[in-house]
């Protein structure tokens, strides 16, 4: 069962990472949207505020809006700071509409989607565990999932 072994791996990989008190690969930002970004938008980096990267959603539909940096840690209100999490596992997000292994893309709103967008965007996350409080392994890299890649070359 290939999902219950990637869940087995992501909560091992976690295991590891936590230990080493390294759970993910993050960012310091601020978000200069105009709006609050929910938890796990997908983030760019739309300019420089305040001593941190200023970040704003990505959109399927709008090349501007990328490379794709992460997702966000937290719910952040226009303005102010928070962190992007870059790489690693970011969890109690809700993937319960998801399958775990189900990879992951920016959607034309700005949020996350299975479903590939026509626009070529690459793979941002995959779940790890579905559940309304459920976890992904980020690795927004273009043309393919990095985290995977680093896996197979040891971490």
């Amino acid at each position: 069962n290939i999902h219950a072994d990637i869940q087995d791996m992501a909560e091992r990989i976690n295991d590891l990472l936590t230990a080493l008190q390294v759970p993910y690969l993050s960012l310091d930002i601020i978000n200069n949207s105009g709006s609050t970004l929910a938890k796990g938008t997908p983030v760019y980096i739309s300019g420089y505020l305040n001593d941190r990267s200023a970040v704003s959603k990505c959109d399927a539909d709008d090349i501007n809006t990328f490379p794709c940096i992460g997702l966000l840690k937290t719910e952040l209100v226009d303005g102010t700071v928070g962190v992007a999490v870059v790489a690693g596992l970011l969890e109690n997000i809700n993937t319960s509409s998801f399958t775990s292994g189900t990879k992951l893309y920016v959607s034309s709103s700005g949020t996350l989607t299975n479903v590939k967008p026509s626009s070529g965007s690459s793979v941002v996350a995959i779940v790890a565990k579905s559940n309304t409080s459920g976890s992904v392994l980020v690795a927004p890299i273009k043309g393919g999932n990095g985290t995977w890649g680093s896996l197979k070359n040891g971490i």
